[in-house]
């Protein structure tokens, strides 16, 4: 996938509950289709809530109405509105849950690990000799990597603040403004540092969440369109096309 995918679980039998099963008598399977893209949505935001005003676009984006989504949302007691926004208690409680499970999983790890290391204590004392060889080249080792993954970090470049509260890399600010012009992506770049001070919102990567919901808020308003590649490759199209017409004049002539 183009995108960075996040896992959750999904319930086998999540159709037989009593509020999908109303929903799908109702809406039918694309009321349940809606239903489970806004959990896919959801689950991809740090908080797991998201704004209500973006069930337009995504009802453009899902080839449905606005007015459906809206049902999905309010109606079937699936989804909890909080002012602004919604989420699913459901989700919010199995990412808990998950959360939670792989915390425990790594504490004990550490606590076997740091057993592990007791036992073996005795056995290290016999080949004290062999062991400091090993660890001396672990440390090289260890040196070379860390020595490799500064020299990455410095190849990815430095965020840039594109706004007070909006940064990025400078290559991601080239593909946006490469995709979708100049113009729209400083819309992007408003709207998002507006929205961030005004609701408090926070972003692991301002990169990600503007490719993730606020192209389509800002398309959404109706004040800018995207740049297309649609207009680029018809160009290129044509130009082939002409080309071809004069290779076949030229090959006429000479006949």
């Amino acid at each position: 996938m183009a995108k960075d995918a996040y896992y959750f679980s999904h319930d086998s039998n999540s159709q037989d509950d009593p509020k999908c099963m109303i929903l799908i008598d109702q809406l039918g399977m694309e009321g349940y289709g809606i239903f489970w893209a806004l959990i896919e949505k959801l689950r991809n935001e740090t908080d797991y809530r998201l704004p209500i005003a973006l069930t337009g676009s995504y009802a453009k984006r899902w080839g449905t109405s606005k007015e459906k989504v809206e049902t999905v949302i309010k109606n079937y007691e699936l989804f909890t509105i909080d002012d602004t926004h919604f989420f699913s208690e459901r989700l919010c409680r199995s990412m808990q849950k998950k959360t939670e499970s792989a915390r425990n999983a790594a504490n004990l790890r550490w606590a076997n690990s740091s057993d592990n290391q007791l036992v073996n204590a005795s056995a290290m004392q016999t080949h004290s000799k062999s062991n400091a060889v090993g660890m001396r080249n672990d440390a090289i080792k260890g040196k070379e990597r860390k020595g490799k993954e500064s020299k990455e970090k410095e190849s990815k470049g430095k965020e840039i603040l594109y706004r007070d509260n909006i940064s990025l890399l400078e290559n991601e600010n080239e593909k946006l403004v490469s995709e979708y012009g100049q113009d729209f992506i400083n819309a992007c770049y408003d709207l998002l540092s507006s929205y961030k001070i005004e609701k408090s919102y926070k972003t692991k990567s301002d990169y990600l969440t503007i490719k993730r919901w606020v192209i389509d808020a800002v398309t959404e308003k109706g004040k800018f369109k995207p740049k297309t590649i649609k207009l680029n490759t018809d160009n290129k199209l044509n130009a082939e096309l002409e080309e071809y017409k004069k290779r076949q004049s030229e090959l006429g002539q000479s006949l």
